[in-house]
């Protein structure tokens, strides 16, 4: 897949915001919440694959930490 300019800037903005305490598997992020719907809330949508949380092919899913603080404020 061929990326334009506009996607490359901003994967570059989005990975020198991104710390590794930024990226949470499942369980930590249950863990920072407190809950254990993590798994509904992928399914329902309610956080959004490639924004809330992203997934490559074989690979289990990580959650980026600002864009859940940014749901749990409501600006998302």
């Amino acid at each position: 897949m061929r990326r334009n300019a506009s996607n490359q800037s901003a994967l570059v903005a989005l990975n020198e915001r991104a710390t590794p305490d930024a990226w949470l598997t499942r369980c930590e992020l249950e863990a920072k919440l407190g809950c254990e719907s993590v798994r509904e809330m992928m399914r329902n949508g309610t956080l959004r694959r490639d924004f809330h949380w992203f997934q490559r092919e074989g690979t289990r899913a990580l959650f980026w930490w600002p864009a859940i603080v940014a749901w749990l404020q409501g600006a998302d």
